[in-house]
């Protein structure tokens, strides 16, 4: 079983997002979190997610795996020693926000 990784841009994607949704919703904030840890849980267990949209092509090794209870998806990418997240991305951003990991 690899273990998770999560780059320095992941985890600041990570806090902005439960920031953002705190200051509307403290209760939907905590709901994320919880989304996220077991979304971590199941990329050590196994889950492959699904490969990312041609549009991000740059990014071939890079997969994805959705959120069920919210519109986010963790970036990642399988190494052999560890599963690295790469960035937290709400589904209405493109591919482009992508660029600089």
């Amino acid at each position: 079983m690899r273990h998770v990784v999560v780059s320095v841009l992941a985890a600041a994607d990570i806090e902005h997002a439960i920031r953002w949704l705190r200051d509307r919703n403290p209760r939907a904030a905590s709901l994320l979190r919880v989304e996220i840890d077991r979304a971590f849980e199941q990329l050590e267990t196994g889950s492959i997610g699904s490969p990312l949209p041609r549009a991000a092509a740059r990014l071939r090794d890079a997969r994805r795996l959705l959120l069920n209870r919210f519109r986010y998806q963790l970036i990642f990418r399988v190494r052999e020693e560890a599963i690295e997240v790469i960035a937290l991305m709400h589904d209405r951003r493109g591919p482009r926000a992508l660029r600089s990991r």
